[in-house]
């Protein structure tokens, strides 16, 4: 499940691989993957930062930022 938060749309592949997109031109700002294991990713983010929850119940946060 993507989030919008302000002008960036953010998704996370069920792998923990990380895309933020400039949310009105669709054009990539960055890319990173959120740990070197490709455990589930699979809960929608929420906004506080933003804050990705594994299916193991471990949460990585990532700056919702340029």
């Amino acid at each position: 499940m993507p989030i919008v938060v302000g002008d960036l749309l953010l998704g996370c592949a069920d792998t923990g691989l990380v895309t933020c997109f400039n949310a009105r031109t669709g054009e990539v700002r960055f890319r990173t993957r959120l740990s070197k294991r490709a455990e589930g990713y699979t809960a929608s983010p929420v906004s506080a930062g933003v804050l990705f929850f594994r299916t193991r119940g471990t949460l990585v946060v990532v700056a919702a930022k340029r």
